[in-house]
């Protein structure tokens, strides 16, 4: 299970460190459960343009969960997943469950 991501999985790469890039997507308190099984604990992530993430974890432990989710092929029980709209101006992040599917 993932209960959280030590802020040494994300590093920016080529980026400024002065200049925060914009966010491309942020996953804020998600939660997901299958039956009994609380599979993600409350993850909060960023992640900025530029940026290469690694996710590591045993066997079962919510990898391939967290980036469904993160893609909108599952929903999150709690929580949301906001991903940059480069369609719109003035609004950098939507929160995915509101997107039409085009």
């Amino acid at each position: 299970m993932i209960d959280h991501l030590p802020s040494s999985v994300a590093q920016v790469v080529g980026a400024p460190s002065s200049v925060a890039p914009p966010p491309e997507l942020r996953t804020e308190d998600l939660h997901k459960w299958f039956g009994d099984n609380h599979v993600l604990r409350g993850i909060d992530l960023l992640i900025r343009q530029g940026e290469m993430v690694a996710i590591v974890g045993a066997s079962g432990g919510g990898k391939t969960v967290l980036l469904k989710l993160m893609i909108g092929h599952l929903q999150p029980d709690q929580g949301r997943v906001l991903v940059a709209d480069h369609e719109s101006a003035g609004a950098p992040l939507a929160d995915l469950a509101t997107l039409s599917d085009a």
